[in-house]
């Protein structure tokens, strides 16, 4: 992911108090060419694990996802895919980490969804700076 110049030239700022958008999920269309079929979304903010602990999220996306946790990939999903959310795990020390999670449409229908279901672990995003 960090070889792709996506998310170089933001067009678009928004506070996001849930990463939960379902099916049929379009942000944006600038009356660009191929609006709002291609672009890519990258939010930011923070997890806290209170405990050594297990985290279990949700994470469905149509197309390309990446999540990190401080500077580890916790989760690759790269490609052309259809919105079908799963449930993944991941194993965090007790800590407070930068959380960042990178989404590229690119193909068909659009839709993404992230939230995390259980664990010893607290979620902020980061405040949108008006």
């Amino acid at each position: 992911f960090d070889e792709l110049d996506w998310w170089d030239e933001p067009s678009y700022e928004d506070f996001t108090p849930t990463l939960n958008f379902g099916a049929n999920w379009w942000p944006l269309d600038e009356g660009l060419e191929a609006d709002p079929a291609y672009f890519a979304v990258h939010w930011s903010g923070w997890l806290r694990a209170w405990d050594d602990t297990t985290v279990t999220y949700t994470l469905g996306s149509s197309d390309d996802a990446w999540i990190l946790v401080g500077d580890q990939i916790v989760h690759a999903s790269p490609g052309v895919k259809p919105y079908e959310p799963q449930t993944y795990s991941f194993q965090i020390d007790a800590g407070q980490y930068p959380m960042d999670v990178y989404f590229a449409h690119r193909s068909g229908g659009s839709g993404f969804r992230f939230r995390i279901l259980s664990g010893d672990v607290s979620q902020c995003y980061a405040a949108f700076d008006e």
